[in-house]
């Protein structure tokens, strides 16, 4: 297991540096973003669906002095629906988003806001995401973070300072990924049925919800970039 997640710190770094080496390329009509020489958004990730056969895009939307996230799907070959929503207004920056889906169809998002890493799920065939979770919370610079399915569980990488750390979730149960709570239109699409915006000093939110994916406490596995080579598995 130890190999296995070694191997996929490494994916996390040549990915991070693709990503930064694609922007302000040309504009691709395969993308529904602004993506313009001038890198007004940030460059998009895609996923297709093969339950629902779905492609989904995700990137930066550039709004005024932030960043939102921006996740639009692909209706009819280059043609794109108009894009929901995270953090519409809120004065944080979403940005750096991954995505992956699993067996079943439930597509991911992971992504950067302020600091934190935060998860979205949708289920096939629907049309609301649920609820952003926060799988770190930022008690250092989380950033870049990066989504894998290995059998039952969703792997969360991301960098954190320190290096590279990485979490095992389990697959959002299909209720969860289901749940009608999605609110993405609005000019705070973080923010809860009581007001609360999900931010990690709220009870409503970051206290609750990250029990769903059996998270308790704000610990991943840490694959430094230096060392001598040798593992536990090794000794």
């Amino acid at each position: 297991m130890r190999r296995l997640l070694t191997v996929f710190c490494v994916v996390i770094l040549i990915s991070g540096v693709v990503s930064a080496a694609g922007r302000g390329s040309r504009a691709d009509i395969d993308s529904p973003h602004r993506y313009l020489p001038n890198a007004l958004d940030g460059a998009p990730v895609q996923a297709a669906n093969p339950v629902d056969g779905r492609l989904w895009s995700a990137w930066s939307y550039r709004n005024g002095a932030e960043y939102d996230l921006a996740l639009s799907v692909s209706v009819a070959p280059g043609v794109w629906s108009e894009p929901q929503f995270i953090g519409l207004g809120d004065g944080i920056d979403q940005q750096q988003p991954a995505i992956t889906v699993d067996a079943r169809g439930v597509t991911y998002i992971a992504f950067a806001d302020d600091g934190s890493i935060r998860l979205t799920a949708l289920q096939p065939g629907g049309s609301l995401w649920s609820p952003p979770i926060s799988v770190a919370v930022a008690d250092r610079a989380f950033s870049n973070p990066s989504l894998m399915v290995i059998g039952d569980a969703l792997i969360v990488g991301y960098r954190d300072g320190a290096g590279v750390a990485l979490q095992a979730l389990p697959l959002l149960p299909p209720e969860y990924a289901n749940a009608p709570r999605s609110i993405y239109d609005g000019p705070d699409p973080t923010t809860g049925a009581n007001g609360d915006e999900g931010d990690e000093g709220d009870s409503e939110s970051s206290k609750d919800e990250p029990a769903v994916l059996g998270l308790t406490t704000n610990a991943g596995v840490t694959i430094t970039p230096q060392g001598n080579g040798q593992n536990d598995d090794d000794r």
